[in-house]
């Protein structure tokens, strides 16, 4: 049986008419951002905060900035700051 952590944690850092960010804000005993990227975007859009067109950026654990490809039931990731390495 695998152990699941707890929800992923974010705050919204800026909001846009086509964009939102958010933060990863998460503890290590919860679930990040990417690994619960389709529970982010289904309580955003809950929220009224992410509507269709719009783009969805993140900052990771990390402090990298990405982006999630989303529209409907498809979920992609996408590089939105380029990697210092």
């Amino acid at each position: 049986m695998i152990k699941q952590g707890h929800r992923a944690k974010y705050s919204v850092v800026s909001q846009t008419d086509d964009r939102i960010v958010i933060r990863d804000i998460g503890e290590a005993r919860d679930m990040s951002v990417t690994n619960d990227a389709e529970f982010v975007v289904n309580d955003l859009r809950r929220q009224g905060l992410l509507r269709s067109g719009m783009t969805l950026h993140y900052f990771d654990s990390t402090g990298r900035l990405d982006g999630i490809a989303w529209e409907e039931e498809y979920l992609g990731f996408y590089a939105v700051q380029a990697s210092d390495s």
